[in-house]
């Protein structure tokens, strides 16, 4: 049994409890995930879902309006809150959004069909606190907590309401009054526009609610953000530090280039040519990330073998199960 890197290592050291959702796909793929420690976010763009990214600044200013209403973040926007209400961006989106689509649904049989290959592929059970850890393990978690983040897709105004208020209350911890005592009007700017997109990147049409999808997003803009944000946090300091300035400089660049989120990369498929990007989990790789593997219905996959592949590539422990779903 690995020492480190299980469900309760990263809990333990990290304070990063378990936060799973599952992700069906064929053997194939399944096989080159173990292999690579890497899962593939492909772009929204050419999802068979053509309300993707059509949430609207006018929604998001509703919503965003009635989430903040008595919130402390208010006094620190000023009278920087309207104006960039209203010059939020109305444009076409025109930076590539990438997703790892999972479900909160284990072991469903409208998931087996539509994305287990038929029943043939595996469920695999993702822990996302992993990716936590790994911001935390590579000294910038503040920094980088939206620069690749698991969300649940939003299907109605509460859900996006209950959102907006999270990030809020996260925002002012990162940012304290006593770092930030006043958001200026760049920076405000700065942080709706990235929270509607974050909202454009999770909303989805109330008709596809059954799915309960989890999604992994990301979007290019949240690299020069994350760098931003170093920025932001050195010239608002009191007393400056240019040595943990540069320290943390070095944690941001570091992690982003280890993650390997940064750099486009292109696959076939049986729709043509798609855009992916890499979200490579090797700094904090072991049997935490994938705790469970469910093979489906008709997998033929034997488990021992199963095993000793997965061992054989840092994942020992990993819990082996077969569909209950009664087909054949």
């Amino acid at each position: 049994m690995s020492e480190g890197n299980t469900l309760e290592y990263f809990e333990k050291k990290y304070h990063a409890k378990p936060d799973i959702a599952y992700h069906y796909t064929s053997l194939e793929a399944f096989m080159s995930i173990v292999q690579s420690k890497t899962f593939r976010l492909t772009s929204l763009s050419v999802s068979n879902d053509k309300s993707e990214l059509s949430y609207s600044p006018d929604q998001f200013r509703s919503d965003f309006n009635k989430a903040t209403k008595d919130h402390a973040c208010h006094a620190r926007f000023g009278s920087n809150l309207d104006k960039a209400l209203k010059e939020l961006c109305v444009g076409k989106q025109t930076d590539k959004v990438f997703s790892l689509s999972m479900t909160s649904l284990k072991d469903n049989l409208t998931h087996w069909n539509a994305y287990g290959d038929q029943g043939k592929g595996v469920c695999i059970c993702v822990n996302f606190g992993a990716l936590y850890s790994m911001y935390a393990k590579l000294n910038c978690a503040n920094i980088l907590n939206d620069l690749c983040l698991k969300t649940n897709a939003l299907y109605d105004e509460v859900s996006r309401i209950d959102f907006i208020k999270k990030k809020m209350d996260l925002l002012c911890e990162v940012l304290s009054d006593k770092v930030v005592p006043a958001f200026s009007g760049v920076l405000t700017a700065a942080i709706l526009n990235s929270l509607y997109s974050l909202l454009q990147m999770c909303t989805k049409q109330a008709c596809f609610a059954d799915e309960k999808e989890a999604r992994c997003v990301f979007q290019q803009a949240n690299v020069p953000m994350c760098k931003g944000l170093v920025e932001i946090v050195k010239n608002q300091l009191q007393a400056q530090n240019n040595k943990a300035y540069e320290q943390l400089k070095r944690n941001v660049n570091n992690a982003i280039k280890k993650i390997g989120i940064e750099n486009e990369g292109y696959y076939l498929s049986q729709y043509g040519i798609k855009s992916y990007r890499n979200l490579c989990f090797n700094e904090v790789w072991g049997s935490g990330v994938i705790p469970e593997v469910i093979l489906g219905p008709l997998c033929r996959q034997d488990k021992d073998e199963l095993e000793s592949f997965l061992e054989s590539n840092g994942l020992y422990g990993v819990e082996i199960n077969k569909s209950k779903v009664p087909i054949r």
